[in-house]
């Protein structure tokens, strides 16, 4: 019998949360709308001390239990949450051996910050916490409700119970609504990965569908001109190493779409698919890429990503050279231009509303001649009017100066 393995569990996150802290540290000043109400007119001031060290305590746990829950040293989240709960309790039975209202009205007062803590409990599925927050709120209201024993006074109760009632439905009600636009996030993510997906599936076939044929039949005529005319046969060989390679970068450029790179990472995708296309590259190094973040970041992996497919399926480039500062990106290339149907397709419209929906300008036209001066094409090359791709998130389209290069 195969032993179980234990499963991997994440790292858990052992940082202070501000953005807990600044939630529930407001509600604290509802303690003294407790405190108020709790000791009789002329109690000592003795009583007073202790209730106040009490509130205090019941302060101190409650701020920690949504900044830094992870201090207690239980594995499970949810046994987690229960010790936190048993915490809370403690100051409030505290309160409860000298308040000279019953413990019954004590507990009532306090259930609204044990219901806040289950209801927005991290790390736990959202309907335990909500099932766990109705169970606190309904004993507590039964405990209420029925400490006076019988006949049940429900004119004196319902003012108390409709003051801390509404604003648990209301705690709940916000849950629930921050619940559904993370499940709609989570949904909408999952949609855009299937159409990524399917988008990606679609481009490995047309590059693989297309590349395969024409090496089949490149392979067929080599085999048949093999000892009839050599040269030729030899020429299609290589015409098919040509085409493998040039696939290959192709598929490789189209497969780095499945993850979210870092720019740094996305230059280092692009060497890989230029190299094995056999084009030359001058790009940015890593500490340079590095630079780039925020939305510039997404922003230009996604620009130069497209740009290097293009570059490497219809360009017929030899060199490419890729220059970056804070605000902008520009690609250039020596190869034979855009292709008219490329330039009328929806590749440049998707890539110009995706840089101007995010405040940016993208340029894409010929390489500059001084630039084809000085990265000419082959001997044989004719027609070269290369591509120079500019985006710019200052308005500022010229040309940047390259700095810290690395030469593929």
């Amino acid at each position: 019998m195969t032993p179980l393995k234990p499963r991997n569990k994440t790292p858990e996150n052992r940082t202070i949360d501000w953005i807990s802290l600044g939630f529930s540290a407001p509600w604290l000043v509802y303690l003294g709308y407790i405190y108020d109400g709790l000791l009789e007119p002329n109690a000592p001031v003795w009583k007073h001390v202790y209730v106040i060290i009490c509130l205090a305590v019941f302060s101190i746990i409650d701020v920690a239990a949504y900044t830094v829950p992870w201090v207690l040293p239980v594995s499970s989240y949810f046994r987690r949450l229960l010790l936190w709960t048993a915490l809370l309790l403690v100051p409030v039975c505290g309160v409860m051996l000298i308040a000279a209202i019953p413990p019954a009205d004590v507990l009532i007062g306090f259930t609204i910050y044990f219901v806040a803590l289950w209801t927005f409990a991290e790390d736990i599925p959202y309907s335990t916490r909500i099932r766990g927050a109705f169970a606190i709120a309904a004993v507590s209201w039964i405990i209420y409700m029925f400490s006076d024993g019988f006949p049940i006074n429900f004119a004196d109760k319902s003012r108390l119970t409709l003051s801390l009632g509404i604003p648990m439905i209301g705690i709940m009600a916000f849950s629930y609504l921050i619940q559904l636009s993370k499940n709609a996030d989570k949904t909408q993510a999952k949609l855009d990965m299937v159409s990524e997906r399917e988008r990606i599936a679609r481009d490995v076939h047309d590059v693989l569908g297309h590349s395969l044929t024409v090496i089949t039949l490149k392979a067929d005529l080599a085999r048949k001109l093999l000892h009839v005319d050599p040269d030729r046969a030899d020429a299609e060989l290589e015409a098919i190493a040509q085409l493998s390679r040039s696939s290959l970068a192709e598929v490789r450029s189209t497969v780095t779409r499945l993850r979210i790179p870092d720019f740094s990472g996305e230059i280092q995708a692009s060497a890989r698919a230029l190299q094995t296309a056999s084009i030359a590259a001058k790009l940015p190094d890593a500490e340079r890429a590095l630079s780039v973040f925020g939305v510039n970041s997404s922003l230009f992996s996604w620009v130069l990503r497209e740009a290097v497919t293009n570059i490497v399926r219809h360009s017929q480039a030899g060199f490419c050279e890729v220059r970056l500062n804070n605000t902008g990106l520009e690609i250039l290339d020596n190869g034979v231009g855009i292709p008219a149907e490329y330039a009328a397709g929806s590749g440049i419209k998707g890539m110009k509303s995706r840089v101007e929906s995010a405040g940016g300008t993208l340029i894409i036209e010929d390489a500059p001649a001084r630039w084809l001066r000085a990265h000419p094409a082959g001997s044989g090359a004719v027609d070269i009017r290369g591509t120079r791709v500019r985006v710019s998130m200052d308005g500022n389209t010229a040309e940047i100066e390259f700095s810290g290069d690395t030469d593929d």
